[in-house]
């Protein structure tokens, strides 16, 4: 990844490629802490490993469905700030941004995004436990999450929508006895994966939405849904219908293990918190730093602009000067002038 110019960041990655993302921004913040670390602390910060940061991520992606429910947030936005949550870490540290404000943040440009106007800063602050201090930090990360979303914040399909619309095209072909509770039994499954995997990154969204279907008709069925061989009708070419087919067994797998996967332990995550924050506090000053190298140079620019532009108009000040010089010098009467006068008179 190219550190002299902007970050790409991509959306849906192969397992193997995602991992090498973690490991190239894991290493980039280790990197730093390695080389400035010991220069703006006074004391050089244990850097986590690439686990710990994995784990601390995690964590806090499965803390965000909480925060939102405390906050009376709607699904909508909930899923939107976990999209924003998963991306921005799938290439950034925990040690060079603490995710508990980020999780903060992912909320509150969701909220914007989604045009939900209930949820204020103040209240996410006061319903998540936060004091104001956490107000600023919320707020200076603002830019950075949207540079490492490319400003892409339109956040499609939504979960919902697109359940009822896949729960319509089904109807003929599975019977649901209640429909609306088929559909939160659905849309609880994918939160949940979403939460505690990187399943958005590794899978599209549609397809994410269309195995959480299946795994609902299929228990509620005791047989197996009719989801896949619908969406297979959809394409013609062979090579798609089988890498279609391969993410959506894939992703139904994914579903039926959240149960298996081990639960993070709470004290450990919190010791490692901890420590990433010490990491962090040397990122925000070599941020500060790196800002008031920005605000000097544009001071400097100013500064030299403004003396251009002196220099210019003393110039033009002077060249005025020597004109009205000229001019009065034409103006006045020579010698010769007052004899061809007098000449004339005579």
């Amino acid at each position: 990844m190219d550190d002299e110019g902007p970050r790409h960041y991509q959306y849906l990655f192969t397992k193997e490629a995602l991992e090498q993302s973690h490991e190239a921004a894991h290493e980039r913040a280790a990197q730093t802490l390695r080389e400035q670390g010991l220069r703006v602390l006074q004391a050089e910060p244990r850097p986590l490993n690439l686990k710990e940061s994995c784990n601390l991520v995690a964590f806090y992606a499965q803390k965000l469905p909480e925060l939102c429910r405390l906050c009376s947030a709607p699904q909508e936005v909930l899923w939107t700030s976990l999209i924003f949550f998963k991306r921005f870490f799938s290439a950034n540290s925990p040690m060079e941004f603490d995710p508990v404000p980020m999780m903060f943040t992912c909320l509150h440009v969701a909220c914007k995004v989604e045009e939900f106007r209930d949820l204020t800063l103040e209240r996410m602050l006061q319903e998540g436990g936060m004091g104001e201090q956490m107000r600023p930090k919320v707020t200076d990360l603002e830019l950075e999450l949207l540079q490492a979303l490319d400003f892409e914040l339109l956040i499609e399909p939504k979960v919902r929508p697109s359940l009822r619309i896949l729960a319509e095209e089904l109807e003929e072909r599975s019977k649901v006895a209640d429909l609306e509770e088929a559909m939160q039994k659905a849309e609880a499954l994918i939160i949940d994966l979403c939460a505690s995997t990187n399943a958005v990154l590794q899978w599209p969204t549609s397809v994410l939405i269309a195995a959480a279907w299946d795994v609902v008709l299929e228990e509620a069925a005791e047989k197996p849904s009719p989801v896949c061989s619908m969406l297979l009708e959809s394409f013609t070419e062979e090579q798609h219908k089988t890498q279609l087919k391969t993410m959506f067994q894939e992703a139904v797998q994914a579903i039926k293990q959240i149960n298996c996967k081990a639960e993070l332990n709470r004290e450990a995550m919190l010791e490692i918190a901890k420590a990433a924050r010490k990491c962090e506090k040397a990122f925000v000053r070599i941020r500060e730093e790196q800002k008031q190298r920005h605000e000097a140079r544009c001071n400097e620019r100013k500064r030299r602009r403004n003396e251009d532009a002196r220099t210019h108009f003393t110039d033009i000040e002077e060249l005025k000067r020597k004109a009205q010089a000229l001019r009065e010098d034409v103006k006045k009467p020579t010698f010769q002038d007052d004899l061809v006068r007098c000449m004339e008179e005579d």
